[in-house]
């Protein structure tokens, strides 16, 4: 009973405990901070950057549940078109000798096309325009004549004969295949010309008697 007139109250205490539920508790996991960023995967032209988080402020315990969401993230990184360097296309075809004999030029270009150069890349390294030397060999030349030379002998030593002048065909002589001279190296028209000799002496002789 309770204590009634005096007497004393009850030893011990009024409340009484025990353990239960011993278990431990479950405990939610929780993401921890982002690691740096790494480098972009390419230097130009779009790449991907990326950083990744533990689950591990708190990691998941006791059944708690894990962490929602991605542990890895990206982001796109360094999109400016790369540049690209010029690179020269094929040559054209060889022009037309600039002569046809006595040596001369042919020509043949190509363009920085394959690829040209874009975004600040490096234009083609060398030239555009290639020649070579051609048709070497020397041109044919056709023969002229000099002029007329002076009248030669005459054709007679004593007495009244004619004589002529010549030319040369060498004023150029014909060369490499050219035309030899065309006409007479003897001029045909003549000159009338005398004899240089001297009378000898001659002896007297009698004519026939008259009658």
């Amino acid at each position: 009973p309770a204590p009634e007139n005096g007497g004393k109250p009850c030893d011990g205490e009024a409340a009484d405990n025990q353990a239960c539920n011993p278990d431990p508790c479950p405990v939610d996991g929780n993401w921890g901070d982002y690691s740096a960023w790494s480098e972009c995967s390419a230097s130009c032209g779009g790449g991907v950057m990326e950083r990744s988080r533990n689950c591990d402020s708190p990691a998941p315990e006791n059944g708690g549940n894990p962490c929602e969401g991605e542990a890895a993230d990206n982001q796109a990184c360094n999109p400016d078109p790369c540049p690209v360097d010029g690179n020269w296309g094929d040559y054209s075809a060889w022009s037309e000798c600039s002569a046809s004999c006595g040596g001369g030029v042919m020509e043949r270009s190509r363009n920085c096309d394959s690829p040209a150069p874009e975004n600040g890349g490096n234009p083609c390294e060398g030239e555009a325009a290639d020649n070579q030397a051609c048709n070497p060999d020397p041109c044919p030349v056709d023969g002229q004549w000099s002029e007329w030379g002076d009248y030669g002998e005459c054709s007679v030593e004593c007495g009244t004969g004619f004589t002529q002048r010549e030319r040369s065909c060498d004023s150029p002589a014909a060369a490499y295949g050219g035309q030899e001279c065309i006409g007479d190296a003897v001029n045909p028209k003549t000159k009338k010309c005398k004899g240089r000799c001297r009378p000898g002496p001659n002896d007297g002789n009698w004519s026939e008697f008259t009658e």
